[in-house]
């Protein structure tokens, strides 16, 4: 890894290299007791075709993180997020493809669930994430948390400020939803017709002249 001598959160990306160095190779020892052929292993059969795509996405998120580091130690800074499009103008976006060939589960505490492996990693990660220096680095660069959190969702962490996900922005109000509006027969939405008027006024009562 290279990092600028400067940077005090080279530490914090060092201690989280070797925490995904132990993680890693906890992994690839399940499918190494297969091929040994230990009949009573500890962990879930399910892993083995796991293992590669666990390698390779644990190793994205580290790479990920060393970069982050390495930028914030030359001066760089983020600048300010945009501001999030609400959900109703945003377009459709297709789901970006998995790059690995087995798709990974989504639970919380997933990869503890399979391997016993990944305790003493939780445990460890636990510890780096109350380091003083954690929240000086997610404090000069949120995106840091979006590194780290698909981590601690994996090893059953659930994080706590400020590393925790910030709450969606509130809805902006509208007059009217869209499933409720009319629309044209090509498919645009369109305004409904105003209400319709009585055709004829009910006579007014009149007294007769003396």
């Amino acid at each position: 890894m290279k990092t600028h001598p400067a940077s005090r959160f080279t530490p914090l990306a060092v201690q989280l290299a070797q925490i995904i160095g132990g993680l890693r190779a906890a992994v690839a020892a399940c499918g190494g007791r297969r091929m040994l052929g230990w009949d009573r292993r500890p962990d879930d059969p399910r892993i083995i075709p796991l293992i590669v795509p666990i390698w390779n996405r644990i190793g994205r998120l580290l790479a990920r993180f060393e970069r982050l580091v390495a930028r914030l130690g030359t001066g760089w800074r983020p600048t300010a997020a945009p501001q999030p499009t609400p959900r109703s103008t945003q377009k459709a976006v297709p789901p970006r493809a998995q790059p690995d060939a087995v798709r990974l589960p989504r639970g919380f505490g997933w990869l503890v669930q399979l391997t016993h492996g990944a305790t003493a990693a939780s445990g460890h990660l636990q510890a780096l994430l109350a380091e003083p220096g954690m929240a000086e680095l997610l404090a000069a660069a949120p995106s840091a948390g979006r590194i780290l959190r698909p981590i601690c969702r994996m090893l059953g962490i659930r994080p706590g400020p400020p590393l925790a996900e910030p709450p969606p922005p509130a809805p902006t109000q509208s007059t009217q939803p869209e499933s409720a509006q009319a629309r044209h027969p090509d498919g645009r939405f369109c305004r409904p017709p105003p209400p319709a008027q009585p055709q004829w006024q009910p006579l007014r009562r009149f007294s007769t002249p003396a």
